[in-house]
């Protein structure tokens, strides 16, 4: 008599409390027991269509309509149409499959596909590490529940995968992604070049660098040296130390345009037969330029001291810091 009664006891339990650790199951179990529930539950023979699934993840999306499809195919109760079809109507209609989908959308679509029955259903996280999984069955012509099932999933590694290979990047190719756009977005070189004022000095030589504290702009540091006065008989040299803050708007593949302005000090002397003649003074910069695939730089730069102002258009070679 005492065994009979502790195995009603234990029947009991079971029935008004599953064991537990039966409620969480893998996603491809969950998956075949939907099948099997439905080729059980709808009539033998119906046309079914497996419409969307909303959740986050395309992945999980896209898995979980291609395992259900398999399962009900192998299991040749019910008839599953080519989904070939629903994704000509999918472009048509404009609906994503893994987003929301009106029931009345969802039963002109399954009359457009002869379909007699739709399953659909959505994906969510409801705590750590377990998923919820709800489907069912709709019948086309009368929009009637035909069948509905909730299953709770635990996160393996399948499901671990699918919602990390998804449009949503993850850390770690966030984490690869960003070095590439910060490194497209900082301009850091060191570089030569020629160039000409039209007028004193004819020819400038310059060597320059350029740091890059903040993304898309840039500290350049660098000096001019001046040559040929093109006056006769007269011998002309400068140096202009200078200092520019630029914005850079980098090209899709390689290098970029910047617009700046800045300043130096301008030191020069021109030589007179009578003797020499030194010029100094302040003078401020506005330059504009392309950085050509990372080795060329076209330049001008308009210099004044608010009296007179010149001009220096440059090419030259610049070397960019990875």
């Amino acid at each position: 008599m005492k065994r009979i009664i502790i195995c009603m006891v234990f029947l009991f339990i079971l029935c008004i409390n599953p064991v537990s650790a039966q409620r969480n199951i893998r996603i491809g179990a969950a998956l075949e027991n939907a099948s099997e529930y439905f080729a059980g539950r709808l009539p033998s023979g119906s046309k079914v269509v497996i419409l969307n699934f909303r959740s986050s993840h395309e992945a999980l999306t896209e898995y979980i309509i291609n395992e259900l499809t398999m399962h009900l195919v192998h299991d040749e109760r019910l008839i599953v149409i080519d989904r070939q079809n629903l994704e000509v109507i999918r472009q048509e209609m404009g609906f994503q499959l893994s987003g929301e989908v009106s029931d009345e959308s969802a039963q002109r679509i399954g009359n457009i596909l002869g379909a007699q029955t739709i399953i659909s259903g959505a994906i969510a996280p409801v705590e750590r590490n377990v998923y919820r999984l709800n489907i069912q069955a709709i019948a086309v012509e009368t929009a009637m529940i035909q069948g509905m099932l909730g299953i709770n999933i635990a996160r393996d590694a399948t499901l671990t995968h699918l919602t990390r290979t998804s449009t949503e990047p993850t850390q770690q190719a966030s984490a690869q992604q960003s070095p590439s756009k910060d490194k497209t977005a900082r301009l850091n070189t060191i570089g030569i070049s020629a160039g000409t004022s039209f007028a004193h000095p004819w020819v400038i030589g310059t060597l320059y660098g350029t740091v890059a504290p903040f993304r898309y702009s840039f500290l350049q540091i660098g000096a001019d040296v001046g040559f040929v006065s093109g006056i006769p008989d007269v011998d002309y040299f400068s140096i202009y130390p200078f200092a520019n803050y630029a914005i850079f708007a980098p090209f899709k593949n390689k290098g970029g345009w910047y617009i700046g302005a800045g300043g130096g000090y301008y030191i020069s002397r021109y030589n007179f037969p009578e003797g020499q003649v030194p010029l100094n003074l302040p003078v401020a910069n506005v330059v504009t330029g392309f950085n050509i695939a990372n080795i060329i730089d076209i330049s001008y730069t308009m210099r004044t001291n608010f009296s007179v102002a010149n001009n220096k258009l440059s090419l030259g070679l610049t070397y960019r810091f990875k």
